[in-house]
């Protein structure tokens, strides 16, 4: 049987289907006090929606990181994603 891997999804929709399981997440993260959406700024750090930091990234493509982690976590909050211009 095989074991799907992140390189068989790339390229792929990313949906969360099962509107319990977003609101649970975003619920999560609220108790946590990071709440959603996230944004991040240009020194590679990800910000909560309160403009509190959640994590810097580091290393050569901490930026593009730290894109990718806010486009994940407000996907499965059920934030549609952005584009900045």
């Amino acid at each position: 049987m095989h074991t799907p891997t992140p390189s068989d999804h790339a390229g792929a929709d990313l949906r969360v289907g099962d509107v319990k399981i977003s609101s649970q997440f975003v619920e999560a993260l609220n108790s946590l006090n990071a709440p959603l959406p996230w944004e991040t700024n240009d020194i590679r750090q990800v910000i909560d929606a309160s403009g509190y930091l959640v994590c810097d990234v580091e290393g050569p493509n901490g930026q593009k990181i730290a894109e990718m982690i806010v486009v994940a976590v407000n996907t499965c909050g059920s934030f549609r994603a952005t584009r900045r211009d």
